[in-house]
């Protein structure tokens, strides 16, 4: 009975030892991550090459944009939820859930990404791995939704019958135009 037993604990260790062995060998570190491309497709194939195939998750999303040379992907349901998809492949590189809904206002820059916070009346923005880099607070006063520029270096609003920029670098705040009306608002 003992010689039983004792083959069944050694027949079990050495079948953990090969599972583990066969866990690392998949660990490697030169493993390609999955991306979104859909290799060889029949759309690919017909076309030589010249269209590819990309997968996009079964998620209902609300937008996708440049950010240089990737993509932002932008789904909204109870929270919003931004992926950047890298490469050739549409690599997952980088992810961030926001919590609640999309802001009104938001923006892919050159570099990043940035979208106003009504309730904290921020301008904030993300660098391009999707962390917060800066915040700006504006005026509690502001008329409507605030419009980055596409490089992010400069914000628009209004403010009473003004139409009012704050350089985000320096933080300085200039009037553009004054109108004769009681108020003006941005549409972009």
């Amino acid at each position: 009975m003992r010689k039983r037993w004792l083959l069944v604990l050694l027949a079990v260790v050495l079948l953990a030892g090969c599972g583990r062995n066969q866990d690392s060998a998949s660990d490697s570190v030169g493993e390609k991550p999955l991306g979104l491309y859909v290799e060889n497709s029949d759309i690919e194939q017909h076309t030589n090459g010249a269209v590819r195939v990309y997968n996009v998750p079964d998620v209902p999303y609300q937008n996708l944009m440049a950010i240089g040379d990737q993509i932002l992907l932008i789904t909204d349901e109870e929270k919003t939820n931004l992926t950047i998809l890298s490469g050739a492949d549409c690599v997952v590189s980088a992810q961030l859930t926001m919590q609640g809904k999309l802001p009104a206002t938001y923006r892919s820059l050159y570099d990043g990404f940035a979208y106003f916070e009504e309730e904290t009346h921020q301008a904030v923005f993300l660098n391009a791995q999707l962390q917060e880099s800066k915040r700006i607070t504006l005026p509690d006063e502001i008329l409507g939704q605030p419009l980055f520029s596409p490089d992010g270096g400069q914000i628009f609003y209004c403010l009473g019958n003004e139409i009012r920029t704050i350089e985000v670098e320096r933080k300085i705040s200039r009037l553009i135009k004054a109108h004769a009306y009681q108020s003006v608002t941005l549409v972009d």
